[in-house]
């Protein structure tokens, strides 16, 4: 095995022994783990699964570790190269386990635009004060056209878990959220604001043609 690859073992060990000590008490675990678990959080170059993504797979489900609720960059690594020579990744990660999240609910990570480093800064706030707001999970039929959606499906229900076989489906269907965001989020990103934004767009031509209905300027862009 590569020294690397055992490193990296002994931290995934290290972590899951943890994981048991802390699993009473509200546990935040955040930084740069330098490998991704699904094959949707990269960009450019190799796209084959590796032995490394399949342990730190296996390192988050053994500890019951999830990524906290995120906002802002999606790739928190760049090489920051030009063309086909760009990689990014999502290198940095906020993992919670189950007691962080009942603890703190409305708790979240705000990926920060890495300004001259090649790393973004994490944030997280506790927002203890604020009202809790849930946004509900959302499928746009938009995302069964990207070119990974069909193996993102594939990879996250072959996954195996132990449980009863209801369990075993609520956690497929809460793993694949988490998969088809990330998967699908760089082409169909904030895909609400640009449909109101279009709408608005609309209403404004259409109130514009109530005036002047046979105005061919107007009437082109309806």
């Amino acid at each position: 095995m590569h020294p690397i690859a055992i490193e990296r073992q002994v931290l995934w060990d290290d972590i899951t022994h943890c994981s048991t000590i802390f699993a009473a008490s509200p546990w935040l675990l955040m930084g740069d783990f330098n490998v991704i678990p699904n094959i949707g959080e990269k960009h450019g170059g190799s796209m084959k699964w590796s032995t490394a993504m399949s342990d730190f797979k296996d390192c988050l489900q053994n500890a019951e570790l999830e990524d906290l609720k995120f906002c802002g960059i999606l790739y928190s690594w760049s090489n920051k190269s030009l063309g086909d020579a760009c990689i990014a990744k999502k290198l940095a990660r906020a993992l919670v386990n189950q007691k962080w999240t009942s603890s703190f609910p409305i708790s979240e990570c705000n990926f920060l635009t890495p300004g001259i480093s090649d790393h973004s800064p994490i944030l997280v706030t506790l927002d203890i004060n604020k009202p809790q707001r849930r946004t509900p999970f959302r499928f746009f039929n938009a995302w069964s056209s990207h070119k990974l959606f069909l193996s993102s499906v594939q990879g996250v229900w072959s996954t195996h878990i132990k449980g009863t076989t209801m369990f075993q489906v609520v956690q497929k269907l809460k793993q694949l959220k988490t998969v088809l965001r990330t998967t699908c989020r760089k082409e169909f990103s904030e895909l609400d604001s640009k449909i109101h934004a279009i709408q608005l767009e609309l209403q404004s031509c259409q109130m514009d043609l109530d005036l002047y209905p046979s105005d061919s300027s107007l009437r082109e862009p309806e």
